[in-house]
Order: C-alpha cells, then sequence, then structure tokens
C-alpha cells in the first residue's frame, strides 16, 4: 500500500471522525435541552400535564431509535414535510434520549433537599426563582453519572446516521 493510498484512507476517517461528532453533539444538545425542559414542565405543571409528559416519557423510552430515525426521516415527507438527513437525526434521537434524560433529571431532582426549597420561598422567591436558582445548579450535579451515561448512548446510536444518508 502506498503512501498516497494510506494518506487517502487517513483523511477519510478524519472526515468520518468529523461527522460522528457534529451528529453525537447536535444530538446530545437536542437531548440535553429536550430533557430539561421536559423535567422543568413536569415540576411546574399541574397534575393532569405531569401525567401527560410521563405517558409520553414512557412512550418514548420504549421506541428503539433506528426506528425513530426512519419514521422521521421517511415518515415526514409522506405528510408534505421534508428534513434533512441530521434534522431527522436531531429530532428522532433528541427526542428519545430526551425522554432518557428526562428521567435522569426528575430523579436527580427528587434530591434536592425538600428544606431548602421551603426557605427559598420563605425568603420570598418565586417558583421559577427557586427551579433556577436552587433546584437546577443541584439537580445538574446529581445528575452528572446519567448524562455521561446518555451521551455515550448517544455516541454509540450515531452509526444510525448512515441510514439515512449523513
Amino acid at each position: 500500500m502506498s503512501s498516497g493510498n494510506m494518506l487517502a484512507i487517513f483523511y477519510f476517517l478524519l472526515e468520518g471522525i468529523g461527522n460522528t461528532l457534529l451528529v453525537t453533539f447536535t444530538c446530545f444538545l437536542s437531548a440535553f435541552f429536550t430533557g430539561l425542559t421536559v423535567a422543568v414542565l413536569r415540576r411546574l405543571s399541574p397534575l393532569p400535564l405531569q401525567k401527560m409528559l410521563d405517558v409520553l416519557v414512557f412512550i418514548l423510552r420504549g421506541i428503539p431509535i433506528l426506528i425513530a430515525v426512519f419514521l422521521v426521516y421517511f415518515g415526514l415527507p409522506s405528510i408534505g414535510i421534508y428534513v434533512s438527513p441530521l434534522v431527522a437525526m436531531n429530532l428522532s434521537v433528541g427526542l428519545i434520549s430526551g425522554s432518557y434524560l428526562a428521567e435522569v433529571f426528575r430523579g436527580a431532582l427528587k434530591l434536592v433537599e425538600p428544606f431548602e426549597i421551603t426557605v427559598a420561598k420563605v425568603a420570598g422567591m418565586r417558583q421559577l426563582q427557586v427551579i433556577i436558582n436552587i433546584e437546577l445548579p443541584q439537580m445538574l450535579r446529581f445528575s452528572v453519572p446519567g448524562i455521561i451515561n446518555e451521551f455515550s448512548s448517544v455516541l454509540k446510536a450515531t452509526p444510525f446516521a448512515y441510514t439515512v444518508g449523513i
């Protein structure tokens, strides 16, 4: 094998690494913000909306990522919505991994001491201020292992991008 061929293969591998990192980070960012939004909505919403979000998370966690990618990429054009392969990956992986992260965040929110929340409310903070200033910083600290676990799951799901042409 000549050095020219090896150099071409090396550049091809670098391009693949770049695509993998692009898909991983964009999908993980969409999953992170989806999970964070669902967790905060579960915390702030009335009970019927909380139950609807619970059912939605339960359903999304049961859908295989490859099926979701196919549904988004090949199903949406049948109703007139055309998406690029990267957007299809972001939507499908973002929703499914976001539902897993929503559960991670829900568990981490339960670890925040109720006494701290009570003290913040007595000090005059509103519910949203309590969540932003007291609960979210602690929740993020408690959820680091779950976030890293879900990041590795998103990384392992990136080969599915090949099926839609990335």
